[in-house]
């Protein structure tokens, strides 16, 4: 919103809805879109010109949260928006990620398991493989058993804490 005021964005974002749609200008998500893809459903009023003094309706855009930050994020680095590279330390938490959960996958397809895995192994085996801290390999398992999008669960058995699937009825859940 910028310098806008609360009073100015409630005036002017039905007249951009009525002009616009209620869809990002940049990646053209709708807000129907967004919450299917897990983002909050809300569109940013963005000056396009960049002075948030120029409130004058032509100079007014929607845009989602995503596509606001990479274009603010772009302007304040002097590139374009869509060249935006991500940081080296978060490409490099994305792909061990998916490395954590291949391999936790991969053991849990092992019989022997009986698709249960004790976390205090598997944080070992984990550091152990990838090089990873035990608090970063925790964010990791902690990800993969999230309510949203998790595929995983914890289970406490003994004392012990298992990673084990989620139930059909939980499944469900986050497939829907």
């Amino acid at each position: 919103m910028g310098n806008m005021n609360k009073r100015t964005h409630d005036l002017v974002y039905p007249l951009l809805a009525q002009r616009l749609g209620e869809s990002c200008m940049m990646c053209r998500k709708d807000l129907f879109a967004l919450k299917e893809l897990g983002f909050k459903s809300e569109l940013c009023i963005d000056h396009i010109d960049n002075n948030n003094g120029n409130n004058s309706l032509n100079n007014l855009q929607f845009l989602c949260k995503s596509c606001n930050t990479k274009k603010n994020w772009a302007r304040d680095n002097h590139i374009e928006p869509n060249l935006r590279s991500v940081p080296l330390e978060i490409a490099i938490s994305r792909t061990m990620k998916k490395n954590v959960f291949n391999y936790v996958v991969g053991e849990m397809e092992k019989p022997e398991v009986n698709n249960r895995l004790l976390v205090v192994d598997l944080l070992d085996d984990l550091s152990s493989k990838y090089d990873n801290s035990q608090q970063a390999n925790k964010n990791y398992l902690k990800a993969m058993c999230s309510k949203k999008h998790g595929l995983f669960t914890f289970e406490d058995m003994n004392g012990d804490l298992y990673l084990v699937p989620k139930n059909d009825e939980e499944l469900k859940n986050v497939i829907v």
